[in-house]
């Protein structure tokens, strides 16, 4: 049976020191939800909700983040994230850069 593939973009960025959404245990199941970040709307930052909105006007469905798709606090899922990280940025269909954000 084959694996089904999805495009996907991926956001690569600077975290600097503004406050942002993070993933973690106690939200996660709620995150997974459709629609679920529109509540968390004012602690997204503009870079992220940028890198969101062009990701769609380009017509892909799924865009990759770390504060997003990793969880923090999960030192276990986290590791194993930052190192399939190579492969996660390698068969993005695009990534998208931002140098300040």
């Amino acid at each position: 049976m084959s694996q089904r593939t999805y495009r996907y973009a991926c956001l690569s960025y600077v975290w600097g020191g503004v406050s942002c959404l993070k993933t973690k245990r106690h939200i996660l199941e709620g995150l997974m939800l459709e629609g679920s970040l529109d509540i968390y709307r004012d602690e997204i930052p503009r870079t992220i909700r940028d890198a969101m909105s062009l990701t769609e006007q380009l017509g892909i469905r799924y865009i990759w983040i770390d504060a997003l798709c990793i969880v923090q606090d999960d030192e276990v899922s986290k590791h194993d994230q930052i190192q399939a990280m190579v492969g996660i940025y390698t068969n993005a269909y695009v990534t998208l850069i931002a140098a300040n954000g």
